[in-house]
């Protein structure tokens, strides 16, 4: 791994110092699922995301996150997200309609690349100071040590909850970029840059 990280740094997370977590607004639930419980498969993974307001910006916050090999995911968690996100492939679409049946907000994710340029995309919101993590919490250090080790190290799978997650805030203007508008003339309405530059 390249010192700092790869494509996710780990010194572009911001942690948050306080013992409360700030006052979330809208809380977003990110899957990756997978089908087998073979030692060598992959994971089935969770991040969940609370959305808040700080100093007139708004950020995301990382409220938990979850990973194992399991042959079919028994819980959305205790969060009581406003929306949980999976990634629409085989082994999520059980998922998908059992959630739905259940009452439960989902929200289909369908990858329109591959995950190292997801990566890649979802990232202007990390540099830009927009994503925090619960200082005190050793498994959100792990999780920051996963992400910034992509694409070398192990279990992508949690990186992929994290970077569609990060698209789903952006892309549905819960979090912005600072350089999300063009600015260059004040008479103009403000008009959004586009998500990938």
């Amino acid at each position: 791994m390249p010192k700092g990280g790869g494509i996710l740094k780990a010194e572009w997370w911001v942690p948050w110092e306080k013992a409360e977590l700030p006052d979330i607004e809208y809380i977003l639930q990110s899957w990756d699922t997978a089908f087998s419980t073979k030692e060598k498969s992959s994971y089935s993974a969770r991040t969940t995301w609370g959305v808040f307001r700080r100093n007139g910006q708004v950020n995301a916050i990382v409220l938990d996150m979850w990973y194992d090999r399991v042959s079919y995911p028994e819980s959305y968690a205790d969060f009581e997200p406003d929306a949980v996100l999976i990634e629409k492939k085989a082994s999520g679409q059980s998922l998908l309609q059992d959630l739905r049946m259940a009452g439960i907000p989902v929200l289909a994710y369908s990858p329109d690349r591959d995950k190292e340029s997801r990566a890649h995309a979802s990232s202007a919101l990390l540099e830009d100071g927009r994503i925090w993590f619960p200082f005190d919490k050793k498994w959100a250090k792990n999780l920051i040590d996963i992400c910034s080790a992509f694409p070398a190290g192990d279990n992508d799978d949690i990186v992929d909850t994290c970077t569609q997650a990060w698209l789903r805030l952006r892309k549905g203007w819960f979090v912005t970029h600072s350089q999300d508008y063009d600015d260059d003339d004040a008479d103009e309405p403000r008009r959004r840059v586009s998500l990938y530059g």
